[in-house]
């Protein structure tokens, strides 16, 4: 009774007094009747076309009932619902998980059909309608319509002579006349299968994927879980413009093979990629992440509208490179906007709604952030916000700390200023322009323009008067209701955030709105492993991404000289450290700012001097080790002279002998000088010679020499020959 379980029947007939607002449904097996009313045709009901619904993820679905209430009730509201406690609902209009994906509709004044789009598996609940009337609210009693969410899944069953694909879902999809199935091999779609099951021969290699409504479903392998394959974690991704987004996906390949480069792109002709790591147009805002062997993560941040693209992911084992053939992420980049309803005749407000061109993928505990002529509203947290009509206001919306253009309540003139970016990242030494669109009311006439950077209670300074700025802005218009500042030889104390001020006969508007945020960045040269095995990346970056970098041309240096290849037109450079061509210091900078150079970095000497090191301390600690062997026999040497007979022998053994620095000395043997011989200080004299290919022979001495006044040295030679072949 009235969408309520009655526990006493359990016939199939019941009787029921005759009350006119009753309504009375049966079951049985699970299964609903219709709802019929006791008396006449306009007791209070709600009726569901379906008790229960399966869709595919991604897809949009239709759910739809009809509803009578008494003729003399005026039905004021009406609401599609699927959280509700102690009869307090969430209007899936209001959901900040629904935002941008569900519509309402009618074909009557007693029917209404939810559409919801881009489902997902969170989406499975069980939804209802309310209406409210002049009286009475109803509808929370009555079952509502289940509404299951499924992917698609590839089965792999062992055939005949091969292995049998189906295409499965976990429930039976509600939808399913006329569907069509398409399959893919490797990712190359197959014009023959157009059934749900498919018969493949066995390859180790060969991955397989099927599609339905233009959704397809993750690859499985048709011999094991190791063929060749990369699946992306969503088909397509809503993102704003100016955030970050993360497309992710997995890849597997033959056990047998090793990855030895990965790289993400979204530009390719006949095989020919350019990774994203080294697209100018993306420099310094991507970057690869992975959690395992077996995946990968592309953040790409301060998103524009021309990165609305499909990424595809490639690895190289040392064998194959795949990844080409199959279907990337599509990402699409929206800005945000407010959009304006009209109110009813009788209610003087307006409607806004913070709206984006598609369904954000990441909308969970999204928090709306509302602003009336450029002050925060702290009330308001939804993407609907209800004011009044007020002719001067002007309101904008944000989120992720990203903010929508004005828009006026009343008209197109209101007061308001709304800059073209939020930040800019510009180059030091280059030149910047910062641009605003203002309004105002028709009758007022804009008397003054300002730029300013600085600002306390109202007062501010004019860039066109300020020191710091002499010579360096201007100011440009192509309307009378825009304004450009352009600031020249750009210094790293230009960073702020600069407004925009227009005074009229009547009144002074702008410090309100946020700006534009400046910062000014110099240029780093950045290292890192190149894919290659030994060789080093290269890259020019900036402290943030510019701005305006679609006709940056970079400008690369070696040891002070300009390099003219044309690789060099790039952010990057791969070099080898072992090779002689491409060792040296290298630079970077930008055409046209030829005074803007990033500090030098070496390449490869680093290599090259700790060589000359070792080598040198090798020979050190050679000559250290033959020289202290040469002076432990010296010394044994003159032992044996002072207790054996009473002579010297002085020669060398080399033909042509090469001798240390001597000065004229008398060399006498006497017996006196034999018998005070261990009183005595002894010279030593190392001669090394080195014979090399050319017979050169290299003199190379070492002295210990100890002067007595009284006492004559005794000096023993001794040579050492090495030949080289």
């Amino acid at each position: 009774m009235n969408g309520q379980r009655l526990d006493k029947p359990v016939s199939h007939q019941h009787s029921v007094k005759e009350y006119y607002i009753n309504s009375y449904s049966c079951s049985l097996l699970n299964l609903r009747s219709a709802v019929v009313c006791v008396v006449g045709q306009s007791c209070m009901n709600v009726s569901y076309t379906r008790q229960s619904v399966c869709a595919l993820k991604g897809s949009t679905v239709n759910i739809s009932c009809t509803f009578s209430h008494l003729k003399k009730l005026n039905a004021t509201e009406e609401a599609w619902f699927n959280k509700w406690d102690s009869g307090v609902i969430i209007d899936l209009n209001q959901d900040p998980e629904y935002a941008g994906r569900v519509e309402y509709h009618r074909t009557t004044d007693k029917d209404s059909t939810l559409t919801v789009k881009d489902l997902r598996e969170t989406d499975s609940a069980e939804y209802k309608f309310r209406f409210t009337t002049n009286k009475v609210t109803w509808g929370y009693s009555f079952p509502g319509t289940t509404l299951t969410v499924t992917d698609l899944q590839v089965r792999v069953t062992p055939g005949t002579g091969g292995k049998t694909l189906t295409c499965s879902t976990s429930c039976n999809l509600t939808d399913n006349s006329n569907l069509t199935y398409v399959w893919y091999k490797n990712g190359q779609r197959l014009d023959e299968p157009v059934s749900r099951q498919h018969s493949v021969k066995e390859y180790y290699t060969d991955s397989y994927s099927c599609s339905l409504l233009n959704l397809r479903s993750a690859v499985a392998c048709v011999v094991g879980q190791s063929c060749m394959n990369v699946s992306y974690t969503h088909q397509s991704v809503c993102a704003l413009k100016g955030s970050t987004v993360n497309i992710s996906c997995t890849f597997s390949h033959l056990k047998k093979l090793n990855t030895t480069e990965e790289a993400w792109f979204n530009k390719w002709d006949s095989g020919v990629i350019i990774d994203l790591n080294q697209d100018p147009e993306y420099a310094g805002r991507v970057e690869y992440h992975r959690t395992t062997d077996k995946d990968s993560t592309l953040t790409v941040t301060d998103l524009r509208e021309s990165d609305s693209a499909e990424y595809k992911f490639r690895f190289t084992s040392n064998k194959v490179t795949w990844g080409y053939s199959f279907p990337g992420t599509t990402l699409t980049v929206t800005d945000l906007q407010v959009k304006v309803t009209p109110g009813t005749r009788w209610n003087q407000t307006r409607t806004l709604t913070c709206s984006t061109s598609c369904n954000l993928t990441d909308n969970s505990n999204l928090t709306y952030v509302w602003y009336k002529n450029g002050q925060r509203l702290d009330e308001p947290v939804s993407r609907q916000h209800s004011v009044k009509e007020y002719y001067t206001d002007s309101y904008s919306c944000s989120l992720l700390n990203l903010r929508s253009a004005m828009v006026c309540v009343v008209g197109q003139s209101c007061m308001n200023v709304s800059y073209t970016h939020q930040s800019v990242c510009a180059l030091k030494g280059s030149t910047v322009n910062i641009s605003c669109t203002f309004r105002h009311l028709k009758n007022h006439n804009a008397t003054e323009e300002t730029w300013f950077n600085k600002w306390d209670s109202g007062v501010i300074i004019d860039l066109n008067q300020d020191p710091e700025y002499a010579g360096r802005v201007e100011y440009h218009q192509t309307t009378d209701k825009d304004s450009t500042l352009t600031v020249t030889d750009l210094r790293e104390s230009d960073s702020a955030e600069y407004k925009f001020r227009f005074t009229s006969n009547k009144v002074t508007w702008g410090y309100s709105f946020p700006g534009t945020t400046l910062t000014v960045t110099d240029i780093q040269v950045k290292v890192t492993p190149a894919t290659e095995e030994g060789k080093v990346n290269l890259t020019c970056i900036t402290s943030c991404p510019l701005t305006d970098n679609s006709n940056t041309t970079y400008i690369w240096y070696k040891n002070g000289q300009h390099l003219t290849h044309q690789k060099t037109m790039t952010n990057y450079l791969i070099l080898d450290p072992d090779s002689m061509e491409d060792r040296g210091r290298y630079s970077c900078g930008v055409k046209g700012l030829t005074n803007v150079h990033s500090p030098e970095f070496s390449v490869g000497e680093q290599r090259v001097t700790t060589g000359v090191i070792v080598g040198i301390t090798v020979v050190v600690v050679i000559l250290i080790l033959c020289l202290s062997g040469f002076i432990w026999f010296s010394k044994k040497a003159s032992k044996s002279t002072s207790d054996g007979p009473n002579t010297a022998v002085i020669g060398q053994t080399d033909s042509n002998p090469v001798y240390s620095n001597v000065s004229d000395m008398a060399l006498t043997s006497t017996a006196a000088q034999t018998a005070d011989t261990d009183h005595q200080f002894l010279l030593h004299y190392s001669s090394f010679h080195f014979s090399s290919s050319k017979k050169q022979e290299v003199s190379l001495y070492s002295t210990l020499q100890t002067l007595h006044p009284q006492k004559q040295e005794v000096p023993l030679y001794s040579t050492v020959q090495t030949f080289h072949p």
